[in-house]
């Protein structure tokens, strides 16, 4: 996750919100994993907020 592109440092925290379900996350760091599944999850489209 390109943080600085944010204003933030590489620990810091950034909000995403899961565009099919709705739920909101808030991740913190620069590496985030997310697992994908083509029978119950085959895409994932997230909206990033600081």
């Amino acid at each position: 996750m390109p943080l600085w592109e944010f204003g933030l440092p590489d620990d810091g925290t950034i909000h995403a919100t899961d565009m099919s379900s709705g739920k909101t996350f808030a991740w913190t760091g620069k590496i985030q994993h997310w697992w994908l599944n083509p029978q119950d999850c085959p895409y994932a489209v997230f909206k990033l907020t600081r």
